[in-house]
């Protein structure tokens, strides 16, 4: 944050991007620090945080704020969230999905399986067995 000033310093190759105005702010900490603009202006920073700006189209919000790693520790902090909300693995979920079963091989298939499939797996490998002998399910 810069004192007595109205403007944005904004890069979109910059790892901060500067305001005066504390009020913008979504969050704010107090920090010390310098910030340099190019290679000669350099300003006291008293804080930095996170900003929401609507953009003129007003379609669309984005965030600035933090620099790099703060950006991360967010990007970070939402992947956790998001790992919270689900419940187990894929792994398990496909396990349990394995629910038909081959009785002659034991071979499982998942549950979504067409009719078709099993004929090929029961033709295929066990040529000498009825398709209802390894799969009774298809029982008609």
């Amino acid at each position: 944050m810069v004192y007595q000033s109205d403007e944005w310093w904004i890069d979109s190759g910059a790892n901060v991007n500067v305001c005066a105005n504390c009020s913008v702010f979504v969050s704010y900490q107090e920090s010390d620090g310098r910030v340099t603009k190019g290679d000669v202006f350099v300003a006291q920073v008293c804080g930095q945080g996170r900003v929401d700006l609507k953009l003129t189209s007003g379609k669309a919000t984005t965030t600035m704020g933090g620099g790099n790693g703060q950006k991360a520790k967010m990007a970070r902090e939402r992947n956790l969230e998001k790992q919270k909300g689900a419940k187990g693995s894929q792994l398990e979920a496909n396990k349990k999905a394995m629910n038909i079963q081959c009785k002659v091989c034991m071979q499982t298939f998942i549950c979504t399986t067409s009719e078709v499939k099993c004929r090929e797996h029961a033709e295929a490998k066990h040529p000498k067995s009825d398709v209802v002998a390894c799969f009774p399910h298809l029982k008609k």
